[in-house]
């Protein structure tokens, strides 16, 4: 059986929990291995010897580590879930590439000023019916340096997530990486930014 009905099919059904956006995942690791592969990776392809080549040909490409480790999670996951299914053969210890340890590297203050300054500066943009202005992109900036949080889980919240009077972000559990509700505050001039979007 092809992965990709796979996913969509038995997967899907046998695994409720995970998430249309994680599913998107699932798919763009298969079809990134069929790449590698040549040809539409199916159920059969499910072992260590297949899933180790696929490794070494994301090394080869140049992926970063954690990317890597990141598709052989998600191949590991469909593997276990085919054998529960009897649709593959008794899983196997796939090693993870070891990542190196980095520190972080943030904005610096004078980097935050001329993304600011570019903000200040920017075009409006439309997509979709929704319209970004120099505002919107001053007001995202801001909160990303305030609180910290990824781009796409500061994307995902609601207007009610910003508590003006209090100057608290709320971001529920289910958006951020942590799977704990983050709450923070932010500065006068990120609720500035959000009374002017208005």
């Amino acid at each position: 059986m092809r992965l990709l009905e796979f996913i969509d099919g038995e997967f899907a059904a046998a695994c409720p929990q995970v998430s249309d956006r994680t599913l998107v995942q699932y798919r763009c690791s298969v079809r990134i291995w069929s790449r590698c592969l040549e040809r539409p990776a199916t159920t059969g392809d499910l072992n260590r010897s297949q899933i180790a080549e696929f490794i070494s040909c994301l090394k080869r490409s140049g992926r970063s580590v954690a990317t890597i480790n990141g598709k052989r999670f998600y191949l590991l996951s469909l593997w276990k879930a085919a054998h529960n299914l009897g649709l593959a053969d008794r899983m196997e210890d796939v090693p993870k590439l070891k990542a190196p340890r980095r520190v972080p590297v943030a904005w610096t203050v004078g980097q935050l000023q001329r993304i600011i300054k570019a903000c200040r500066t920017a075009p409006d943009i439309s997509h979709n019916g929704t319209t970004w202005t120099s505002d919107h992109w001053l007001f995202l900036v801001r909160l990303i340096w305030d609180t910290a949080h990824r781009l796409d889980c500061l994307l995902r919240c609601t207007a009610d997530a910003l508590d003006i009077e209090s100057q608290l972000l709320r971001v529920p559990a289910e958006l951020t990486k942590s799977r704990r509700e983050s709450v923070k505050k932010v500065s006068y001039d990120t609720i500035a930014a959000a009374l002017n979007m208005h």
